[in-house]
């Protein structure tokens, strides 16, 4: 976890929600390491996705019902198995790392099904920033401190467009 969140993290008015899409990324990049066992993890994290696919469209209140009915459940059972897989496989498998991120922040994990509004990840902030986090090689060459400043206003400006959906163009003019 990046260090700069540990002020707020580290609030005690604030819980942390961890992200199941980095969880399964995690994974993913040592499939070819297990197979058999990263497939049967991505499995059960593709059907917390389908239970949320699923409330989508729902209220906050019924998006936690159907988290207590169908997902905790699933969460048991992916527990579980990670339990299972850190006891059988060997203390330096490749996996013992992502099971351990995740067993070490289960409570995290877990976090998103006692709150309807709580999301499973945070791709869709992670979708909004891409940008930038993709233009930041170019900000190291904006010429100066106060140049650097400026674009970043200006992403800021285009950004909040984005999001209004308005026209950056015109309202720049």
């Amino acid at each position: 976890m990046y260090a700069g969140y540990n002020d707020i993290l580290f609030s005690p008015n604030v819980k942390r929600v961890a992200c199941f899409a980095h969880a399964r990324r995690k994974f993913l990049d040592r499939q070819k390491l297990a197979t058999k066992e990263v497939n049967k993890l991505v499995k059960i994290i593709a059907k917390l996705y389908a239970v949320e696919k699923k409330y989508k469209l729902s209220t906050p209140e019924e998006r936690l019902n159907g988290r207590e009915k169908y997902s905790k459940p699933i969460l048991n059972t992916l527990k579980e198995y990670l339990e299972f897989l850190r006891e059988e496989l060997l203390p330096k498998h490749a996996l013992q790392e992502s099971i351990s991120y995740m067993l070490n922040n289960w409570n995290d994990f877990f976090r998103y099904t006692e709150n309807g509004n709580l999301k499973i990840d945070n791709n869709l902030m992670e979708n909004k920033i891409r940008p930038i986090a993709i233009g930041r090689k170019n900000w190291l060459f904006a010429g100066s401190e106060e140049g650097a400043q400026r674009a970043a206003i200006i992403y800021s400006i285009l950004a909040t467009c984005k999001l209004q959906k308005i026209n950056a163009f015109h309202y720049l003019q």
